[in-house]
């Protein structure tokens, strides 16, 4: 990358990281600093008096690193601790990772190469990071704000007046920008004073940060710095509402009086409190609580309701103002009835659409194949919109009818050296590839390059009988329509490995490079991929999901496969029907909890990362950084996308539209 007069000549850049009980996350976010292009970076750890491994931790990596410095201190808060940060700082320029956020490692670069010394911060979006799911969170627009454009920015940076929405024209968050040293200092002189804060102190700092410029630059497009969201709880007891309320209003003590001395008016320290209770105010209403009371003291606290008369006083939305004089203390209970009453219609409607969808699925099945099967198709269509609910009630169910069928092999597990690996790759489409959509081929051209030297097999309705011995009850109920494709390809791919041996891989799977699986069979019979967010998939009876299903690989003859396949088989010769959409899953849960194949749901590879993360960006703006983190892991798509063709350069277009060879 570099260029861009070799970026203003290389100057050191320091990267500040306070740090307060985050062993969890350190081994992440310190190697991705560690980790970066820019040739001159410092690392800042700050210790803020952690009580777990997290200071043991800074120090090892000060211990292998000369450009890693550790501050030690006692408790004093995030605020401390960035202060500290920024003292001990010996670079020109100062920007801030959270230490259980983490960054890619073009973030310095892609701040070097724009920076010049007319200009005290730069300003990036930034990428929310739920669980490995990404969402691009650009900034309003490119702009450079200078001299009274920098002043009117002070009184709007937070709330702009034309939504209640807080305002993206810069943002609020210190970690997305890159700061002068000397700017970073002298916000440090006023931010000293907020070092306990714990809510909202991000967006005195970047008041600050805004005070002590005399020209910024914002850059719409998001810098690869990834901002856990994954980690923030809910509000679950009525001491836990006041005691955020109480820190609320530490915090707009101190943004109040920093406005007073300088001699600004107070709507932003009242948006700031209004945004930091409005989002109270939806934690409450999506946790645990019935939340009556708890929106009472809310409601009735005299901060907020100055804020709304304020926020009133000062908005240019008229829609806005009716919704703000519609929150206060004596009309609350309307408010909130009204709330109940729209997620009512709201859920109402989509119970409504998915009917008319439904009507019309059916409709036009019925065209192409006649009545009889597009009733079966469309309730297959409807198990599949009520599949977790389903799964999570009739497990219990499905794990007694389940019970007697793996009980001969309870405490048996596979002779590894009877059970040779094979090293088949199984993708299936039942009506051929050829036929298939482009996002299918393009899988299948990466599984072709990720699995160079195996044997790739495409399994179709012509030739699936050649490799398996599926029961021909089970092959009647198919053809009749009385097995949906989904299902029937859940059962093929234990049928096949267990014949084969093998990884079975969904046809709509893309590899960025190669990736072997078939490693993790070297000392058991079965392998998958754990990444980030399986566990959130199932869990039951204290046990969480381990596996992805449209992903794995075993041994020939493995035990675990041989359950699978015989629980498909004699369940379905019972029942005559497989009762839910996610059968597949109940089943694997029903043989974890009973230990089989020597635990080996237990031991399935853990892998960082999640294997959804490009789905959910296809369609945005492509970012090189984000696309070799999520790129690590093969990435699970939709067979029936089709690319937005109003953006140029997306993550579809650089990755899916290209050949690995050609990026």
């Amino acid at each position: 990358m570099e260029s861009k007069e070799n970026m203003r000549n290389i100057k050191l850049v320091s990267v500040v990281v306070p740090v307060y009980n985050q062993e969890k996350y350190l081994d992440t976010s310190v190697p991705s600093i560690l980790n970066q292009t820019y040739p001159d970076v410092e690392v800042v750890l700050v210790d803020d008096g952690s009580t777990d491994k997290s200071g043991t931790m800074c120090d090892e990596y000060a211990k292998l690193n000369d450009n890693v410095q550790v501050i030690h201190q006692k408790n004093g808060g995030l605020g401390a601790a960035v202060v500290t940060g920024v003292l001990h700082a010996q670079g020109q320029y100062v920007c801030f990772v959270d230490p259980d956020d983490n960054i890619g490692p073009h973030f310095v670069e892609s701040f070097m190469r724009e920076m010049t010394e007319q200009y005290d911060f730069i300003a990036m979006g930034f990428f929310q990071n739920d669980n490995g799911i990404y969402k691009a969170c650009p900034l309003a627009g490119d702009a450079v704000y200078a001299g009274k454009e920098i002043d009117g920015l002070k009184k709007s940076f937070l709330y702009d007046f034309q939504n209640l929405k807080v305002s993206n024209r810069v943002y609020i968050s210190r970690w997305h920008k890159l700061y002068r040293s000397d700017c970073a200092r002298a916000v440090c002189t006023d931010y000293a004073k907020c070092g306990r804060l714990m809510l909202g102190e991000d967006s005195i700092f970047t008041y600050l940060a805004l005070k002590y410029s005399k020209k910024i630059r914002v850059i719409r497009c998001s810098n690869s710095y990834y901002y856990n969201i994954s980690n923030q709880g809910s509000m679950m007891h009525s001491a836990d509402v006041e005691r955020y309320l109480a820190r609320c209003a530490e915090t707009f003590n101190a943004f109040v009086a920093i406005l007073q001395g300088d001699g600004q008016d107070l709507i932003q320290a009242y948006a700031l409190y209004y945004f930091l209770v409005d989002a109270l105010i939806r934690r409450v209403r999506n946790g645990d609580l019935s939340g009556k009371e708890e929106l009472r003291t809310i409601y009735f606290d005299p901060i907020y309701n100055k804020a709304f008369k304020e926020l009133v006083a000062a908005s240019n939305s008229q829609s806005d103002k009716l919704k703000l004089k519609g929150r206060t203390s004596k009309t609350y209970p309307l408010y909130e009835t009204l709330v109940n009453t729209r997620d009512d219609l709201k859920r109402a409607y989509r119970g409504s659409k998915t009917a008319v969808k439904n009507t019309l699925f059916y409709l036009d099945k019925a065209r192409a194949k006649g009545f009889k099967q597009a009733g079966k198709l469309t309730n297959f269509h409807i198990l599949r919109q009520s599949a977790f609910v389903d799964m999570n009630e009739q497990l219990p169910k499905i794990e007694s009818d389940v019970l007697p069928i793996i009980k001969p092999y309870i405490g048996k597990s596979t002779d590894l050296d009877k059970c040779p690996i094979k090293k088949n790759v199984f993708v299936f489409w039942w009506d051929g590839f050829e036929n298939a959509s482009n996002i299918v081929q393009k899988c299948l051209q990466s599984v072709r390059k990720a699995f160079d030297g195996c044997t790739i097999v495409e399994i179709t309705k012509h030739n699936f009988e050649d490799y398996t011995d599926i029961h021909p009850q089970i092959l009647k109920a198919y053809r009749a329509g009385d097995i949906s494709v989904q299902t029937f390809s859940d059962i093929l791919r234990f049928n096949l490995l267990k014949n084969n041996g093998g990884a079975w891989i969904d046809s709509t799977i893309y590899f960025d490079g190669r990736f072997d699986i078939f490693k993790g069979l070297e000392s058991k019979s079965y392998d998958s991929v754990d990444y980030a967010a399986t566990s959130d998939f199932l869990s039951y009876k204290g046990e969480v999901c381990s596996w992805s299903g449209f992903f794995v690989a075993s041994r020939k003859n493995g035990m675990l496969v041989t359950v699978m396949d015989t629980i498909f088989r004699e369940y379905f010769l019972k029942h005559k029907k497989y009762p839910i959409y996610f059968f597949i899953d109940a089943a694997y849960m029903v043989c974890k909890l009973y230990g089989m194949d020597d635990n080996v749901l237990n031991k399935v590879s853990k892998y960082a990362g999640n294997m959804y993360a490009l789905y959910r960006l296809l369609d945005e703006e492509y970012n090189a950084d984000l696309a070799a983190e999520i790129l690590r892991l093969p990435q699970k798509l939709a067979w029936n996308y089709v690319p937005n063709k109003s953006n140029d350069k997306t993550f579809y277009s650089e990755i899916i539209g290209k050949s690995n060879y050609e990026r």
